[in-house]
């Protein structure tokens, strides 16, 4: 899994962290002012696949233990600002590098009608790396400043008491320098099986546009790349226990891709809503 799509499944949530837009298992049309999601997240790949489309096993085990800090703020009922980051330990085999991953702020703009007027929203963001060291290996991130613009739909249904939702999205970000611009697009669709209890499975896929600049030295980092695709599948449940607090558990495994790593990641989240 390439980080840009860790970035989504986690500000969308980092894998659930994009849901911070989409109502916890209690309402599923009522999203809360302020929502915050923390928690751990893994992550482990030992293959790749090459530019040829081959599958080819890695010179060592990369993995990633992270803690990650998503919080949405709804600012009217038809804007909402968003900020993500994470803390990072990564390794492969003897050599390790942390510190902090980019930190992704968004804007949203509601432009549907009065009564839904999060129905469709107009998403603007800024990647920004926080100063760690391109030069280490395994490298935290790409280290270059980013911008992306796009359009999300949120759409909600109920049958007979219970809720469910599908989101979808359609981003397309640029870098300084390196990765080649990317076109990124989300799925996600859920459904509340218990009062308490939601279960949704979301789709992210990262596909480059054009060539992807100079990027001398990879290294063992094997979602750094100067041009890729990846295409994920994540499972999910999330479970409140109160109207402000519920648990989150993803499992996020590769679909396929070009030029990427081949990993799956494990992720808990405590979801807060005020």
């Amino acid at each position: 899994m390439n980080n840009s799509v860790l970035v989504r499944a986690r500000r969308a949530a980092a894998a659930a962290l994009i849901l911070g837009l989409v109502p916890l298992a209690a309402r599923a049309d009522d999203p809360p002012p302020t929502f915050i999601a923390v928690g751990p997240l893994y992550y482990s790949s030992s293959s790749y696949i090459n530019k040829s489309g081959q599958t080819e096993a890695s010179s060592c085990t990369f993995e990633k233990r992270g803690e990650s800090f998503y919080l949405q703020q709804q600012l009217s009922p038809s804007d909402q600002f968003r900020v993500y980051t994470e803390y990072d330990d990564d390794s492969c085999g003897a050599a390790s590098t942390r510190g902090l991953y980019d930190v992704q702020l968004d804007y949203l703009k509601g432009v549907s009608g009065k009564g839904h007027q999060d129905r469709f929203q107009v998403d603007v963001g800024l990647i920004v790396p926080p100063g760690y060291s391109i030069a280490a290996n395994p490298r935290i991130g790409l280290g270059r400043t980013g911008a992306e613009a796009g359009g999300l739909y949120n759409g909600t249904f109920k049958a007979g008491s219970t809720y469910g939702y599908v989101i979808a999205s359609l981003v397309v970000r640029g870098y300084t320098g390196y990765p080649a611009p990317q076109l990124l697009s989300n799925v996600t669709a859920g459904f509340n099986l218990t009062h308490q209890l939601l279960a949704y499975e979301s789709y992210y896929g990262t596909t480059h546009i054009g060539a992807g600049g100079t990027l001398t030295d990879i290294g063992l980092n094997p979602s750094i790349n100067s041009e890729y695709d990846s295409y994920t599948l994540s499972e999910n449940v999330a479970y409140a226990f109160t109207p402000h607090t519920t648990l989150n558990l993803t499992y996020q495994s590769q679909l396929g891709g070009w030029n990427t790593g081949i990993g799956s990641t494990l992720q808990a989240g405590v979801w807060f809503r005020f």
